[in-house]
């Protein structure tokens, strides 16, 4: 067997999603680095760095792969949503490649992923569910609204209509848009990471 590398990353790297063929790695740093490659050939298609800050706790393609959202571990808990339909494979990426950046939630992020429609951007944090959405001019960032998830989220996956949500209590709850129903008592302890089937049928 034969490893292969991609080393385009500076520091420790903190997540990693992939769309097909299509990687995207983030690191940790005051000035981290967003690396985007693909899986199969190991070519580096782009390195995004100096606009994010602190590192990139999470990235999260969207299921058609046009967009990625990458969530940063600074202050303001920084989301960017990159318009991956303008990646040019190069060492440097143009400005268009950023579609906009926004103020998350204010809790620590854990876990980001995208609606199937990619309306909705859903963020779990210490603190429960938040979702972001765009007007197309600006993105607004609210709390779930149904049942009161009162223990820290620690994962997200999105199965067929509806998010599912991951406890650190254990239980795994069921999000229909952003309205938060019934729950599982799943595991006893916490859920730390879930994966829905392509074909949307489990996970």
């Amino acid at each position: 067997n034969t490893q292969r590398f991609v080393d385009d990353n500076t520091n420790d790297i903190m997540c990693m999603d992939t769309w097909n063929e299509l990687s995207a790695t983030g690191d940790i740093g005051n000035k981290p680095t967003l690396v985007l490659w693909n899986n199969t050939t190991m070519e580096t298609y782009c390195v995004y760095a100096g606009e994010m800050r602190k590192g990139i706790a999470m990235v999260a393609f969207s299921a058609d792969g046009q967009k990625l959202a990458c969530g940063c571990m600074d202050s303001d808990n920084t989301i960017f949503i990159l318009n991956v339909n303008e990646l040019k494979v190069d060492k440097f990426v143009n400005i268009e490649f950023l579609q906009s950046k926004f103020k998350g939630p204010r809790d620590m992020l854990l876990d980001l992923k995208w609606s199937r429609d990619g309306t909705l951007l859903a963020a779990a944090t210490k603190s429960g569910i938040y979702f972001c959405e765009t007007n197309g001019t600006a993105w607004k960032v609210s709390r779930s609204s149904g049942n009161k998830i009162d223990k820290c989220v620690m994962t997200l996956c999105y199965l067929g209509n509806e998010f599912l949500a991951g406890v650190f209590d254990g239980k795994i709850y069921r999000v229909r848009g952003k309205d938060v129903g019934q729950y599982l008592d799943a595991h006893k302890s916490a859920v730390n990471c879930m994966f829905a089937s392509s074909n949307g049928k489990g996970f």
